[in-house]
């Protein structure tokens, strides 16, 4: 169990009918029209003119079934342990930037494209291989689940028909897949078909913003490691206090340095898809259709990041083990490592319980 720090979790069972809609919500904080519009890209996907842009998200939608079948759906079913997703949706990442690699598009752009896609995906993938493989008695076999899905599991059944958790947790686990195949391919496999030679000024920004975010989220992470590496006292919180330095800027700046490196890198990708669509002939209800793809992209991610398997429980878990760590959320955003204007950076001292679990915030 996770009790609450300072705070009591309060109830609000939302009834079978609340518990069957909600297996079918996409995330934890997408809006019922996200959703809505999330399961209607298919049908919008294979609307797309372009035979050869169409194909080859078909066959990407069948390759993430093929590996989160038997990586991520199978052995969640069995074991009731999500760790496998971790590894499940970096393969399905890797591979949608390889198939992006072997399009037929402008060369230079195709390659730009798909590497930094597969970059995105290995390190992923090498990092969750290495946690999975940690232990050498099959913990997650027979033990335990990681800590962050443990405070899923709790979270849903706080909220929800507790027994319903099974059911949830499988649509988790697919959730990843489909949004691989359903958001984050459409840019990614358009820029890669593009023929047009030359990238326009906005695909240069855009990558130079992934190759900028790349980068911010590696330092994030060596900077983490660093942090651990010196083995600080217990109760230290990294990026407050003696670890707010310039060996540990990042942290200093936002509580979750590492996640939006790679949520501004995936946005940076859905910006470099904008010209190949802009430069597609296709009816405008298609174009506008495949644009708000992107769209999903970018807020499914930063739903993902935040409020699912990211920021909130690392933060319900740090608040448990860390009381300093009210002070450092008080002052410090939780996501951007800047300032944005009418923006909720939850400087929040005891944020995501209580109150949390009763309201949803954007």
């Amino acid at each position: 169990m996770f009790p609450s720090s300072g705070m009591v979790w309060r109830k609000r069972r939302s009834g079978p009918w609340g518990t069957f809609l909600v297996l079918f919500q996409v995330g934890e904080g997408l809006s019922a029209i996200a959703c809505f519009l999330g399961y209607c890209a298919p049908w919008l996907l294979a609307r797309i003119p372009d035979a050869a842009v169409r194909d080859a998200l078909a066959a990407n939608a069948w390759t993430q079934a093929y590996l989160f079948l038997p990586l991520a759906m199978a052995p969640v079913a069995l074991t009731g342990h999500s760790i496998y997703v971790d590894v499940a949706w970096p393969a399905g990442v890797v591979a949608l930037g390889l198939r992006a690699l072997r399009s037929g598009g402008w060369a230079p752009r195709r390659i730009l494209t798909g590497g930094a896609v597969a970059a995105q995906g290995g390190r992923l993938f090498f990092g969750a291989v290495y946690a999975l493989g940690e232990s050498s008695r099959w913990t997650f076999l027979f033990g335990e689940d990681l800590k962050r899905y443990r405070y899923a599991r709790e979270r849903f059944e706080t909220r929800h028909v507790a027994a319903a958790w099974p059911a949830k947790q499988l649509a988790a686990a697919a959730a990843p897949g489909l949004a691989t195949a359903a958001f984050f391919a459409p840019p990614i496999l358009l820029a890669a078909a593009d023929a047009v030679p030359g990238f326009s000024a906005v695909e240069i920004a855009a990558y130079a913003l992934w190759a900028l975010s790349f980068y911010a989220e590696n330092v994030a992470d060596l900077q983490k490691g660093a942090f651990r590496r010196r083995r600080p006292p217990d109760g230290a919180v990294l990026g407050a206090g003696d670890f707010a330095g310039e060996d540990f800027w990042l942290w200093a700046r936002c509580r979750h340095p590492n996640y939006f490196g790679e949520w501004a890198a995936w946005a940076s990708l859905a910006l470099a898809g904008v010209p190949p669509l802009a430069r597609a002939d296709w009816p405008p209800a298609v174009a506008l259709g495949v644009l708000a793809t992107y769209g999903l992209l970018v807020r499914f991610l930063y739903d993902c990041l935040v409020e699912w398997t990211g920021a909130a429980p690392a933060e319900a878990l740090s608040l448990r083990a860390r009381p300093a760590y009210r002070g450092y959320q008080e002052k410090t955003r939780c996501f951007f490592p800047f300032e944005v204007p009418f923006f909720d950076h939850r400087r929040r001292p005891g944020w995501p319980d209580g109150a949390a679990f009763v309201k949803r915030r954007a």
